[in-house]
C-alpha cells in the first residue's frame, strides 16, 4: 500500500505527527475544555504570540469525523491551524488549502481530572491519563537508562525519547532510583483516581507503562507489584496491557499465573541488531537485543497470538546518522 492510497484521515494523522499545529485563538480557547497536553506550547522567536506568555497549555487530543485519534504537537513553523469555537465546532485546515477545512473535536476534559484524592491530592496528577478509550497508567516515569552512562559518558536513555527523564515527576509518586516498590500512598491515590475514571465510563483498556529499569528482574518485581493494585479496583475486568521492558521468563509466568495482565507489549522500538544497539544503548547494554527477542516469543507461547506486542518507532531509520538509504530503511 502507498501512501496515496492511505485514508485521507491516515494522511492527515501523518502530516500532524511531523508538522504539529500552529497555535491560534481556537486552540487556545479549547485548552480550557479539552483534555491537558504534557507539552506545553512553546513560542518561537518572532512568531505571533497573542498570549504574552512564553508557554501555554493546549489540548492532548482530537478526533476526526472517522474517530481517527490525533495527538497535537505544538509547533510554531507549521501550516495546520484549528478554527471555530465549541459553539460552531473546530476545524483544522492547512495554508496550502485553507478552504478545505475538515472538523475535529478535541477530546473533553474528564470530571475525575477537576476532582481531589481523599487525601486532597489532584487527581490530574495521580499518574493517570487518558489516550481516547485507553487509560494509560504511569506511576514509574523515570527512566534508569537516563541516568546510565556509556563508555563515553553518554546517557545510554534511547535516542529518540526525551519523556523519561528522572524529574521533577518522580517526587509525586515516590519513584527512588533502584528501589522497586512505591509508596501505598501513590497506589491509594491512583486507585481512588481510577475508579473515579471507570465510573465516569468511555474505558474500555488499561495500558500499564513506566520508565525502565536497569535490572530487568527488578522491574519485573515492580510490574508485578504495579499489576496487583490494578487488580484490586478493576472488577469490571477490563482488559489490561503490560507496557514494561522485556522480563525474565519466570517473571512472566507469575504475572500470568496471577492474572494481572491480558497482553503484553516490550517494545523494541526499532529493527535490527545494529540499529537497536544504537538507537537503544540501555536497553541493549541491560537485555540486549537477543534476549529481547526471546523475551517477546516466551510472551507467545504464554498469553497466545494477538496478545504480545512490540511498538517501533517510525522513521528513525532514515535519520542521516544511520546512512541508510530508502530501500534498506
Amino acid at each position: 500500500m502507498s501512501i496515496q492510497t492511505f485514508p485521507e484521515s491516515a494522511r492527515l494523522k501523518i502530516d500532524l505527527m511531523f508538522e504539529g499545529l500552529r497555535y491560534s485563538e481556537a486552540l487556545g480557547a479549547a485548552a480550557a475544555h479539552a483534555f491537558p497536553n504534557f507539552y506545553p506550547y512553546r513560542f518561537q522567536p518572532g512568531e505571533p504570540n497573542p498570549t504574552g506568555q512564553p508557554k501555554v497549555t493546549i489540548p492532548y487530543l482530537f478526533t476526526l469525523e472517522d474517530g481517527t485519534l490525533v495527538r497535537v504537537k505544538g509547533s510554531g513553523s507549521s501550516p495546520w491551524r484549528a478554527m471555530g469555537s465549541r459553539e460552531s465546532g473546530y476545524r483544522v485546515a492547512s495554508d496550502q488549502d485553507p478552504e478545505r477545512a475538515l472538523p475535529i473535536a478535541f477530546e473533553p476534559l474528564p470530571e475525575w481530572m477537576k476532582a481531589k484524592t481523599s487525601d486532597g491530592f489532584p487527581m490530574a496528577q495521580a499518574g493517570l491519563s487518558l489516550h481516547g478509550d485507553m487509560a494509560v497508567v504511569n506511576i514509574s516515569p523515570g527512566c534508569e537508562y537516563f541516568l546510565q552512562r556509556g563508555e563515553d559518558g553518554d546517557s545510554l536513555r534511547c535516542t529518540f525519547c526525551a519523556y523519561g527523564a528522572p524529574n521533577e515527576r518522580v517526587k509525586h509518586y515516590g519513584q527512588l532510583t533502584g528501589q522497586v516498590s512505591l509508596p501505598d500512598l501513590t497506589y491509594q491515590r491512583l486507585q481512588e483516581t481510577l475508579t473515579a475514571a471507570l465510573a465516569e465510563g468511555g474505558i474500555r483498556h488499561i495500558y500499564l507503562v513506566g520508565g525502565s529499569m536497569t535490572d530487568w528482574r527488578q522491574e519485573g518485581e515492580r510490574y508485578l507489584e504495579m499489576g496487583r493494585a490494578l487488580k484490586r479496583i478493576n472488577t469490571a475486568g477490563i482488559p489490561v496491557s503490560c507496557g514494561s521492558g522485556a522480563l525474565p521468563p519466570d517473571i512472566q509466568q507469575q504475572l500470568l499465573d496471577e492474572g494481572l495482565f491480558d497482553n503484553v507489549c516490550f517494545n523494541l522500538e526499532i529493527w535490527s541488531e545494529s540499529l537497536f544497539r544504537q538507537v537503544c544503548p540501555g536497553k541493549q547494554k541491560n537485555v540486549g537485543y537477543q534476549r529481547w527477542i526471546e523475551a517477546l516469543e516466551h510472551a507467545v507461547g504464554l498469553w497466545g497470538r494477538n496478545h504480545v506486542y512490540s511498538a517501533m518507532v517510525a522513521g528513525i531509520e532514515l535519520e542521516p546518522e544511520f546512512e541508510m538509504g530508502w530501500e534498506a530503511a
